[in-house]
């Protein structure tokens, strides 16, 4: 197995022979172990339904790191809770429920997206980085964007519902 250290995420990386260096910094931040190319790794060992146990494992290991660790996912997620029940009530037809529903798990999914990018971020450097802040950007605006979607979803169905009942 080859390990890389990484020295600093704000200079040009140069590959050199096992590791890489940076010419600029001498501290390492981490090492990045990268497994030979004929062996697989120990995650991907299990198969079948024992795979699909620890990954549902793994789930719910995330989902609660969400809860635990993310207000906005909590504040969401409390949103989503309050919203669904009024989903069935307003859907007319299976797939508004499916819209409406849909789009609010959207906003959930985008937001745990955009926290593990925060994440792997901050686990990188806490020193302000221009790349590093245009990712943390980049998960924002895709947060925004699925709750405008979310917004618009219910929107359309709310005010078409007042008007074909009228």
């Amino acid at each position: 197995m080859q390990a890389y250290q990484i020295y600093s995420v704000r200079c040009v990386l140069a590959y050199v022979e096992s590791y890489i260096v940076c010419p600029l910094a001498r501290t390492r931040i981490f090492t990045v172990s990268q497994p030979d190319s004929d062996n697989t790794s120990p995650y991907k060992s299990k198969s079948g339904l024992s795979r699909l146990m620890a990954a549902t494992g793994y789930s719910w290991k995330g989902l609660k790191a969400a809860v635990r660790h993310e207000a906005a996912f909590r504040q969401e997620l409390g949103l989503v809770i309050v919203l669904i029940p009024f989903a069935f009530l307003l859907a007319r037809s299976p797939v508004d429920l499916l819209m409406l529903i849909g789009s609010l798990f959207l906003v959930l999914v985008v937001e745990l997206i955009n926290s593990a990018i925060e994440a792997l971020a901050d686990a990188i450097s806490l020193e302000h980085h221009t790349l590093l802040g245009r990712s943390k950007d980049f998960g924002s605006a895709a947060v925004f964007l699925s709750v405008l979607f979310a917004t618009l979803v219910w929107v359309t169905l709310i005010l078409t519902n007042l008007f074909s009942r009228s």
